[in-house]
């Protein structure tokens, strides 16, 4: 009971952008519950808006740990590796979402964009196509296809 207590109380902290409270929160609800992958998760996400993401990344691989179909967990990791030059573990941890739930629409969008960080301009136009049928209502899919479509073609116009 403490442990869902602090949580929510570290949601409300982070909802109001003060990351620290939150930080300090979720530490709480994780001491009375070292496995609440919740709050591991939220916390990680708080990290990441501190920039620490060393400790955003620990938070997100214990969340994933501790529940593997954790999807919000693989989800949110893609907050902080793309500095780290870690994307082909971005990769393998939306993968690995989808795997656990193909319909979650959101994934493919961020993997795109992992795929267009990395120069693999037709992997990312697929999984923006899959977002787009999943999330018909979001203007962002279409835009970031026609970025990306804008890219290719340039590349092709210097060819």
């Amino acid at each position: 009971m403490e442990s869902k207590l602090y949580f929510n109380r570290g949601v409300e902290w982070a909802i109001k952008g003060d990351m620290e409270s939150a930080i300090a929160d979720f530490d709480e609800a994780i001491r009375y519950n070292p496995k609440y992958a919740d709050a591991y998760a939220n916390r990680g996400v708080a990290w990441s808006v501190l920039g620490d993401i060393d400790l955003a990344l620990a938070d997100f691989n214990e969340a994933i740990r501790l529940t593997p179909q954790y999807t919000e967990a693989y989800n949110n990791s893609e907050n902080a590796p793309l500095d780290k030059d870690e994307k082909d573990q971005l990769i393998k941890d939306y993968n690995e979402a989808i795997r656990l739930n193909p319909q979650y629409a959101l994934v493919y969008y961020f993997r795109g964009l992992t795929w267009e960080f990395k120069n693999d301009l037709a992997q990312a136009i697929i999984d923006l196509r899959n977002y787009v049928r999943l999330e018909p209502n979001d203007p962002d899919g279409p835009k970031a296809i026609k970025r990306i479509e804008d890219k290719i073609n340039s590349k092709k116009l210097v060819e």
